[in-house]
């Protein structure tokens, strides 16, 4: 692949897959491409700015830290979907989304339209459930999201941004 690919791991804390009282605060590994269909190596724009930041992962559990009303970060706390949600319909309206239709989105809503190219190129079910962050009943979490488990469903979440990026996949035209 490019200049810049490849996948980072994290270590988080909160799962949305287990409300099982000994399991919602269990540390799990975390993994994703270091790169997207239009940002080669945003991982080390990201882990400058953490630098920049003074943001330990040792000491400061969280990715992102939250913005406050003047986009400033908040160094406490843990970035929330909301604001998350706010900033990604900031960013539409000033790419020159019409602010009707950047309402449209959420953060929930970008790993939905991953999850459906996914779907389009032909991604087995399998892999798709894991790479949302879903689980079978008796799937462990640290299984799940580990970087050993991992690395094949982001190998083949890497092959779908290639086909989009080439123009073999349009997964907005309904095109595979």
């Amino acid at each position: 692949l490019g200049r810049g690919h490849g996948i980072i791991e994290v270590n988080g804390s909160i799962t949305k897959t287990s409300q099982k009282k000994g399991r919602r605060r269990m540390k799990i590994p975390m993994c994703c491409l270091t790169w997207g269909l239009q940002e080669e190596g945003w991982a080390a724009t990201w882990l400058q700015l953490r630098r920049e930041l003074d943001l330990d992962a040792d000491r400061d559990p969280f990715l992102i830290p939250n913005c406050g009303a003047d986009w400033q970060f908040i160094r406490s706390q843990k970035m929330t979907s909301t604001n998350g949600t706010i900033i990604l319909r900031e960013l539409l309206i000033q790419a020159g989304i019409n602010p009707i239709e950047a309402a449209r989105y959420s953060t929930h809503s970008l790993k939905t339209t991953t999850l459906t190219w996914c779907a389009s190129a032909g991604l087995k079910k399998g892999i798709r459930r894991v790479l949302g962050g879903h689980s079978k009943k008796d799937d462990s979490m640290v299984w799940l999201y580990s970087r050993f488990d991992m690395a094949e469903p982001l190998r083949q979440l890497a092959n779908v941004y290639i086909l989009i990026t080439n123009g073999d996949l349009l997964p907005d035209e309904g095109k595979a």
